[in-house]
């Protein structure tokens, strides 16, 4: 499959106009990000410096947040 190279734009990013999120703790976390371009984009998430490897999707969900 061929592609015509189109540069990524995301178009949301985690917390787009919020300087601050406080998340209580217990609670669930869900953070997303939108992003186009050929060929499609991939997701990668990461906690501190270390990947999520299991974290593919464009959102990530952390249940009982910490």
């Amino acid at each position: 499959m061929f592609y015509i190279i189109e540069h990524v734009v995301i178009t949301h990013q985690p917390g787009d106009g919020e300087d601050t999120m406080y998340i209580p703790e217990g609670t669930s976390l869900q953070l997303e990000c939108r992003a186009f371009g050929l060929p499609p984009p991939r997701y990668v998430w990461f906690l501190g410096n270390e990947e999520l490897r299991e974290q593919t999707s464009n959102i990530l969900l952390i249940k009982d947040f910490r």
